[in-house]
């Protein structure tokens, strides 16, 4: 209130842009239940290319506070990651389903799906959003554990991230000063 009353000179400005994007928020989570989720199996591959694509554009959009996280919608901005995170979790769900006899397999049930994940959490990365990569990332580490795929791999992926994430968080100081400060 007191920002919104020095800078914009209204003090409720926030608390009416809050109160519209609940009411956004709200008519979003309404048409959602309302879809029957079986219907995405459909839109799995565009939906993950329009995902993919709009993570590449979001690195063409304004930079704020460093990060290029944001696509610019008029008054508002939109955050792709979150297309993303339904897309890979749609990709994963059908494609897991679709290979069920294989997913144990390396190169079929293992490998395609990393890859997957791997590009859009190079894309977050590029934002830079550790955080929405780290959340790709487990997902899909989850879903495929859920799936059946071998403990070998999974532990095989986590063994092989860890000097990359070691390297993120030591090496940006932000980073590092947030993890630090979880741990305090």
């Amino acid at each position: 209130a007191a920002e919104g009353l020095t800078k914009l000179h209204d003090p409720t400005y926030f608390l009416i842009r809050q109160i519209g994007f609940v009411a956004l928020g709200g008519v979003a989570m309404w048409l959602g239940a309302r879809i029957d989720y079986r219907r995405l199996k459909r839109y799995t591959y565009p939906l993950l290319l329009i995902s993919v694509l709009m993570l590449g554009a979001a690195l063409a959009g304004p930079s704020r506070n460093g990060a290029r996280r944001w696509i610019p919608l008029g008054p508002m901005t939109f955050q792709p990651v979150e297309v993303a995170k339904l897309a890979l979790v749609t990709y994963l769900a059908y494609s897991l389903g679709r290979k069920a006899d294989h997913v144990k397999t390396f190169t079929v049930g293992f490998v395609p799906h990393l890859v997957v994940c791997g590009i859009m959490m190079a894309l977050l990365l590029k934002q830079p959003d550790l955080g929405s990569s780290v959340v790709l990332g487990a997902t899909t580490l989850g879903m495929l554990f859920m799936a059946g795929t071998r403990i070998s791999y999974i532990v095989l992926a986590v063994l092989a991230s860890a000097p990359v994430a070691y390297h993120l968080v030591v090496g940006t100081p932000w980073r590092m000063q947030r993890i630090l400060a979880y741990f305090n």
